[in-house]
Protein backbone atom coordinates (compact mmCIF):
# COMPACT_ATOMS: atom_id res chain seq x y z
CA UNK A 1 0.00 0.00 0.00
CA UNK A 2 2.80 2.38 0.91
CA UNK A 3 4.60 1.62 -2.38
CA UNK A 4 1.47 2.29 -4.42
CA UNK A 5 0.89 5.59 -2.63
CA UNK A 6 4.52 6.61 -3.21
CA UNK A 7 4.25 5.85 -6.93
CA UNK A 8 1.00 7.82 -7.23
CA UNK A 9 2.53 10.81 -5.45
CA UNK A 10 5.62 10.66 -7.68
CA UNK A 11 3.45 10.58 -10.79
CA UNK A 12 1.39 13.54 -9.60
CA UNK A 13 4.52 15.56 -8.80
CA UNK A 14 6.03 14.81 -12.20
CA UNK A 15 2.80 15.73 -13.93
CA UNK A 16 2.51 19.00 -12.00
CA UNK A 17 6.12 19.88 -12.83
CA UNK A 18 5.80 18.95 -16.47
CA UNK A 19 6.79 21.91 -18.60
CA UNK A 20 4.26 23.29 -21.02
CA UNK A 21 5.70 25.04 -24.03
CA UNK A 22 4.80 25.39 -27.68
CA UNK A 23 7.15 24.75 -30.57
CA UNK A 24 6.82 26.27 -34.03
CA UNK A 25 9.13 26.49 -37.01
CA UNK A 26 11.23 29.64 -36.96
CA UNK A 27 10.94 30.82 -40.55
CA UNK A 28 13.62 32.57 -42.62
CA UNK A 29 16.41 33.06 -40.04
CA UNK A 30 18.93 32.69 -42.88
CA UNK A 31 17.35 35.80 -44.42
CA UNK A 32 17.46 37.61 -41.05
CA UNK A 33 13.68 37.54 -40.74
CA UNK A 34 12.15 35.79 -37.74
CA UNK A 35 8.59 34.59 -38.28
CA UNK A 36 6.38 31.60 -37.44
CA UNK A 37 3.18 29.98 -38.65
CA UNK A 38 0.01 29.52 -36.61
CA UNK A 39 -3.63 28.72 -37.22
CA UNK A 40 -6.45 31.23 -36.78
CA UNK A 41 -10.19 30.59 -36.51
CA UNK A 42 -12.46 27.71 -37.50
CA UNK A 43 -12.13 26.51 -40.16
CA UNK A 44 -8.43 27.03 -39.47
CA UNK A 45 -6.48 29.45 -41.65
CA UNK A 46 -2.71 28.98 -41.40
CA UNK A 47 -0.97 32.34 -41.53
CA UNK A 48 2.53 33.66 -41.01
CA UNK A 49 3.39 36.22 -38.36
CA UNK A 50 6.60 38.20 -38.13
CA UNK A 51 7.98 38.30 -34.58
CA UNK A 52 8.29 41.94 -33.47
CA UNK A 53 10.31 42.49 -30.29
CA UNK A 54 9.59 46.22 -30.15
CA UNK A 55 5.79 45.95 -30.57
CA UNK A 56 3.51 45.38 -27.58
CA UNK A 57 0.46 44.29 -29.59
CA UNK A 58 -0.29 41.69 -32.26
CA UNK A 59 -1.82 42.87 -35.53
CA UNK A 60 -3.20 40.61 -38.27
CA UNK A 61 -3.91 41.62 -41.85
CA UNK A 62 -7.30 41.03 -43.52
CA UNK A 63 -5.36 39.84 -46.55
CA UNK A 64 -4.46 36.64 -44.69
CA UNK A 65 -7.37 36.26 -42.27
CA UNK A 66 -11.09 36.96 -42.68
CA UNK A 67 -13.51 37.19 -39.77
CA UNK A 68 -16.31 36.53 -42.25
CA UNK A 69 -15.11 32.98 -42.88
CA UNK A 70 -14.25 32.15 -39.27
CA UNK A 71 -17.14 30.67 -37.32
CA UNK A 72 -15.39 31.35 -34.03
CA UNK A 73 -14.40 35.03 -34.43
CA UNK A 74 -15.87 37.44 -31.86
CA UNK A 75 -15.73 41.21 -32.34
CA UNK A 76 -14.77 43.11 -29.17
CA UNK A 77 -14.45 46.79 -30.11
CA UNK A 78 -12.80 49.34 -32.39
CA UNK A 79 -9.80 51.22 -31.01
CA UNK A 80 -7.23 53.81 -31.99
CA UNK A 81 -3.88 52.15 -31.29
CA UNK A 82 -0.37 53.52 -31.67
CA UNK A 83 1.80 51.31 -33.89
CA UNK A 84 5.37 52.62 -33.73
CA UNK A 85 4.63 56.38 -33.86
CA UNK A 86 1.39 56.32 -35.85
CA UNK A 87 -2.10 56.19 -34.28
CA UNK A 88 -4.06 53.66 -36.33
CA UNK A 89 -7.69 52.55 -36.30
CA UNK A 90 -7.86 48.84 -35.49
CA UNK A 91 -10.53 46.31 -34.56
CA UNK A 92 -10.08 44.03 -31.56
CA UNK A 93 -11.18 40.39 -32.05
CA UNK A 94 -11.17 37.16 -30.07
CA UNK A 95 -10.61 33.90 -31.95
CA UNK A 96 -8.97 30.49 -31.78
CA UNK A 97 -5.20 30.53 -32.21
CA UNK A 98 -3.48 27.17 -32.65
CA UNK A 99 0.19 26.23 -32.49
CA UNK A 100 1.28 22.61 -32.60
CA UNK A 101 -2.42 21.67 -32.81
CA UNK A 102 -2.93 23.20 -29.36
CA UNK A 103 -5.65 25.81 -29.44
CA UNK A 104 -6.34 28.81 -27.23
CA UNK A 105 -8.68 31.79 -27.29
CA UNK A 106 -6.52 34.83 -28.06
CA UNK A 107 -7.38 38.51 -28.51
CA UNK A 108 -5.61 40.38 -31.30
CA UNK A 109 -6.03 43.45 -33.45
CA UNK A 110 -7.16 43.35 -37.07
CA UNK A 111 -6.36 45.93 -39.70
CA UNK A 112 -9.38 47.41 -41.47
CA UNK A 113 -9.62 46.37 -45.16
CA UNK A 114 -8.44 49.83 -46.19
CA UNK A 115 -5.42 50.94 -44.21
CA UNK A 116 -2.19 52.61 -45.25
CA UNK A 117 0.00 50.96 -42.60
CA UNK A 118 1.67 47.75 -43.68
CA UNK A 119 -1.61 45.97 -44.33
CA UNK A 120 -0.11 42.83 -45.87
CA UNK A 121 2.07 41.86 -42.93
CA UNK A 122 1.02 40.10 -39.74
CA UNK A 123 3.06 41.34 -36.82
CA UNK A 124 3.09 39.50 -33.49
CA UNK A 125 4.35 41.62 -30.59
CA UNK A 126 6.84 40.17 -28.11
CA UNK A 127 8.19 43.32 -26.46
CA UNK A 128 9.36 43.33 -22.85
CA UNK A 129 6.63 45.68 -21.64
CA UNK A 130 3.03 45.53 -22.79
CA UNK A 131 0.25 48.07 -22.31
CA UNK A 132 -2.36 45.41 -21.57
CA UNK A 133 -1.56 41.78 -20.79
CA UNK A 134 -5.08 40.93 -21.95
CA UNK A 135 -4.02 41.58 -25.57
CA UNK A 136 -0.44 40.26 -25.30
CA UNK A 137 0.04 37.04 -27.27
CA UNK A 138 2.37 35.35 -24.77
CA UNK A 139 0.61 36.60 -21.62
CA UNK A 140 -2.69 35.21 -22.88
CA UNK A 141 -1.11 31.81 -23.55
CA UNK A 142 0.25 31.78 -19.99
CA UNK A 143 -3.08 32.85 -18.47
CA UNK A 144 -4.90 30.15 -20.46
CA UNK A 145 -2.53 27.49 -19.11
CA UNK A 146 -0.99 26.62 -22.48
CA UNK A 147 2.58 27.45 -21.42
CA UNK A 148 4.51 27.21 -18.13
CA UNK A 149 6.70 30.28 -18.31
CA UNK A 150 6.61 33.79 -19.65
CA UNK A 151 9.56 33.34 -21.96
CA UNK A 152 10.30 32.59 -25.59
CA UNK A 153 13.37 31.35 -27.41
CA UNK A 154 14.88 31.47 -30.88
CA UNK A 155 16.85 28.49 -32.16
CA UNK A 156 17.90 29.57 -35.68
CA UNK A 157 20.73 27.05 -36.00
CA UNK A 158 18.92 23.85 -37.00
CA UNK A 159 19.58 24.40 -40.72
CA UNK A 160 20.07 27.21 -43.21
CA UNK A 161 16.40 27.83 -43.95
CA UNK A 162 14.48 27.13 -40.76
CA UNK A 163 14.97 27.05 -37.03
CA UNK A 164 12.69 26.54 -34.05
CA UNK A 165 10.65 29.01 -32.03
CA UNK A 166 9.75 28.00 -28.47
CA UNK A 167 7.05 29.77 -26.44
CA UNK A 168 6.90 29.09 -22.70
CA UNK A 169 10.14 27.15 -22.23
CA UNK A 170 12.99 25.46 -24.05
CA UNK A 171 14.05 21.77 -23.97
CA UNK A 172 17.06 20.99 -21.80
CA UNK A 173 18.76 19.01 -24.55
CA UNK A 174 18.70 22.07 -26.82
CA UNK A 175 20.70 24.27 -24.46
CA UNK A 176 22.82 21.65 -22.71
CA UNK A 177 24.68 20.81 -25.91
CA UNK A 178 26.18 24.31 -26.03
CA UNK A 179 29.58 25.11 -24.55
CA UNK A 180 28.91 28.73 -23.67
CA UNK A 181 26.18 30.96 -22.33
CA UNK A 182 25.73 34.59 -21.33
CA UNK A 183 23.01 35.85 -19.01
CA UNK A 184 22.29 39.50 -19.75
CA UNK A 185 20.19 41.62 -17.42
CA UNK A 186 17.47 43.63 -19.12
CA UNK A 187 17.07 47.36 -18.49
CA UNK A 188 13.44 47.58 -17.38
CA UNK A 189 13.30 51.33 -18.05
CA UNK A 190 12.55 50.50 -21.66
CA UNK A 191 9.69 48.62 -23.28
CA UNK A 192 12.03 46.61 -25.49
CA UNK A 193 14.74 44.07 -24.65
CA UNK A 194 17.51 46.53 -23.82
CA UNK A 195 20.85 45.35 -22.42
CA UNK A 196 24.06 47.08 -21.39
CA UNK A 197 26.48 46.72 -24.32
CA UNK A 198 29.49 48.61 -23.00
CA UNK A 199 32.23 47.99 -25.56
CA UNK A 200 32.99 46.55 -28.98
CA UNK A 201 36.58 45.38 -29.49
CA UNK A 202 38.14 45.00 -32.92
CA UNK A 203 41.75 44.85 -34.10
CA UNK A 204 43.11 45.96 -30.69
CA UNK A 205 40.82 49.00 -30.81
CA UNK A 206 37.97 49.47 -28.34
CA UNK A 207 34.78 51.36 -29.09
CA UNK A 208 33.20 52.57 -25.82
CA UNK A 209 29.44 52.62 -26.15
CA UNK A 210 27.25 55.02 -24.20
CA UNK A 211 24.08 54.48 -26.23
CA UNK A 212 21.06 52.25 -25.74
CA UNK A 213 21.43 48.71 -27.11
CA UNK A 214 18.56 46.31 -27.65
CA UNK A 215 17.58 43.11 -29.44
CA UNK A 216 15.10 43.34 -32.29
CA UNK A 217 14.30 40.38 -34.51
CA UNK A 218 12.15 42.72 -36.60
CA UNK A 219 15.31 44.44 -37.88
CA UNK A 220 17.49 42.53 -40.31
CA UNK A 221 20.92 43.95 -39.55
CA UNK A 222 23.15 45.07 -36.70
CA UNK A 223 22.71 48.84 -36.53
CA UNK A 224 25.48 50.88 -34.89
CA UNK A 225 26.33 54.57 -34.28
CA UNK A 226 28.06 56.68 -36.91
CA UNK A 227 31.03 57.11 -34.57
CA UNK A 228 31.52 53.36 -34.68
CA UNK A 229 31.75 53.45 -38.47
CA UNK A 230 34.28 56.26 -38.40
CA UNK A 231 36.39 54.20 -36.00
CA UNK A 232 36.08 51.13 -38.22
CA UNK A 233 37.15 53.15 -41.23
CA UNK A 234 40.39 54.44 -39.75
CA UNK A 235 41.39 51.40 -37.71
CA UNK A 236 39.82 48.04 -38.40
CA UNK A 237 40.07 48.11 -42.19
CA UNK A 238 43.07 50.40 -42.51
CA UNK A 239 45.53 47.53 -42.97
CA UNK A 240 43.13 45.69 -45.26
CA UNK A 241 42.42 48.61 -47.58
CA UNK A 242 43.57 46.70 -50.66
CA UNK A 243 40.85 44.11 -50.13
CA UNK A 244 38.16 46.07 -48.26
CA UNK A 245 36.41 49.36 -48.90
CA UNK A 246 33.59 51.48 -47.53
CA UNK A 247 30.62 52.23 -49.74
CA UNK A 248 28.18 55.01 -48.90
CA UNK A 249 24.84 55.99 -50.38
CA UNK A 250 23.70 59.61 -49.94
CA UNK A 251 25.67 59.79 -46.68
CA UNK A 252 23.00 57.65 -45.03
CA UNK A 253 23.83 54.00 -45.71
CA UNK A 254 27.40 52.88 -45.11
CA UNK A 255 28.60 49.39 -46.02
CA UNK A 256 31.99 47.74 -45.73
CA UNK A 257 32.73 45.43 -48.64
CA UNK A 258 35.59 42.89 -48.71
CA UNK A 259 36.97 40.25 -51.04
CA UNK A 260 36.40 36.68 -49.99
CA UNK A 261 40.15 35.99 -49.83
CA UNK A 262 40.64 38.39 -46.94
CA UNK A 263 37.77 37.29 -44.70
CA UNK A 264 39.71 34.62 -42.83
CA UNK A 265 42.44 37.16 -41.99
CA UNK A 266 40.12 39.74 -40.44
CA UNK A 267 40.25 39.90 -36.63
CA UNK A 268 37.10 38.90 -34.71
CA UNK A 269 34.51 41.25 -33.29
CA UNK A 270 34.13 41.11 -29.52
CA UNK A 271 30.97 42.44 -27.88
CA UNK A 272 31.20 43.21 -24.17
CA UNK A 273 28.03 43.15 -22.07
CA UNK A 274 28.84 43.97 -18.44
CA UNK A 275 30.15 40.61 -17.13
CA UNK A 276 30.33 38.82 -20.49
CA UNK A 277 32.42 39.19 -23.61
CA UNK A 278 31.15 37.48 -26.76
CA UNK A 279 33.49 36.83 -29.67
CA UNK A 280 32.30 36.33 -33.26
CA UNK A 281 34.73 35.56 -36.07
CA UNK A 282 34.61 38.31 -38.68
CA UNK A 283 33.78 36.01 -41.59
CA UNK A 284 30.55 34.99 -39.84
CA UNK A 285 29.41 38.62 -39.95
CA UNK A 286 29.72 38.99 -43.72
CA UNK A 287 27.09 38.19 -46.35
CA UNK A 288 27.70 37.47 -50.03
CA UNK A 289 26.44 40.21 -52.35
CA UNK A 290 27.23 40.72 -56.06
CA UNK A 291 30.62 39.06 -56.05
CA UNK A 292 31.78 40.57 -52.76
CA UNK A 293 31.10 40.11 -49.07
CA UNK A 294 29.31 42.85 -47.13
CA UNK A 295 29.67 43.40 -43.39
CA UNK A 296 26.36 42.73 -41.61
CA UNK A 297 26.53 46.06 -39.79
CA UNK A 298 24.82 49.27 -40.80
CA UNK A 299 24.88 52.84 -39.62
CA UNK A 300 21.83 53.76 -37.54
CA UNK A 301 20.75 56.85 -39.45
CA UNK A 302 17.81 57.57 -37.12
CA UNK A 303 19.81 57.84 -33.90
CA UNK A 304 22.89 56.38 -32.23
CA UNK A 305 21.18 53.42 -30.61
CA UNK A 306 22.58 49.94 -31.19
CA UNK A 307 20.12 47.42 -32.61
CA UNK A 308 21.10 43.76 -32.44
CA UNK A 309 18.88 42.41 -35.20
CA UNK A 310 18.58 39.15 -37.11
CA UNK A 311 22.20 39.24 -38.28
CA UNK A 312 23.28 39.01 -34.64
CA UNK A 313 20.58 36.73 -33.26
CA UNK A 314 21.03 34.05 -35.91
CA UNK A 315 24.42 33.16 -34.38
CA UNK A 316 22.92 32.12 -31.04
CA UNK A 317 20.15 30.26 -29.33
CA UNK A 318 18.49 33.05 -27.36
CA UNK A 319 15.91 33.10 -24.57
CA UNK A 320 13.89 36.18 -23.59
CA UNK A 321 12.61 35.85 -20.03
CA UNK A 322 9.87 38.18 -18.76
CA UNK A 323 9.82 36.85 -15.19
CA UNK A 324 13.57 37.01 -14.54
CA UNK A 325 14.12 40.11 -16.69
CA UNK A 326 17.03 38.71 -18.65
CA UNK A 327 18.19 37.57 -22.08
CA UNK A 328 20.29 34.41 -22.25
CA UNK A 329 22.50 33.61 -25.23
CA UNK A 330 23.80 30.07 -25.88
CA UNK A 331 26.49 29.07 -28.36
CA UNK A 332 28.60 26.08 -29.26
CA UNK A 333 30.71 28.09 -31.74
CA UNK A 334 31.10 31.68 -30.55
CA UNK A 335 33.23 31.85 -27.38
CA UNK A 336 31.69 33.65 -24.40
CA UNK A 337 34.01 34.76 -21.62
CA UNK A 338 32.51 35.40 -18.20
CA UNK A 339 34.27 38.30 -16.51
CA UNK A 340 32.31 38.40 -13.27
CA UNK A 341 32.76 36.68 -9.91
CA UNK A 342 31.82 33.09 -10.78
CA UNK A 343 33.85 31.66 -13.71
CA UNK A 344 31.76 28.47 -13.69
CA UNK A 345 28.87 30.37 -15.27
CA UNK A 346 30.80 30.58 -18.53
CA UNK A 347 30.52 26.92 -19.42
CA UNK A 348 27.86 24.39 -20.33
CA UNK A 349 26.31 21.99 -19.74
CA UNK A 350 24.30 23.10 -16.70
CA UNK A 351 21.07 21.43 -15.62
CA UNK A 352 18.08 23.71 -16.24
CA UNK A 353 14.55 23.15 -15.02
CA UNK A 354 12.01 24.53 -17.46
Amino acid sequence: MFLISFVLIALLVNESNEAKYLTAKLLYPANNIFAFEFGVGQPKMVIEGRIEQTMNISVISPYTYSVKTSRTATFIQNETVKITHNPTNLSLYLDDISIEDKSSKIMFYLFPPKNSYDIKKNRIGFSLKVNEESVSFIHQLKKNGKISKLQYSFNPTTNSEEGLFYIGGIPNDVINKNKYKAELKVNTNYSYWSVNLTKIHFDNITFDNTQIAYFDSGNDYIYLPEEYYNTLDITYFERFQNDCSKVSFFEVLFMFVCNVEILAELPPFNFEFNDYEISIEAYRLFTYLDGNYVLDMRKNSGNNNIILGGKFLKHFISTFDYENKKVTLYSDINPIIYKGKDPRLNYMPIIYLI
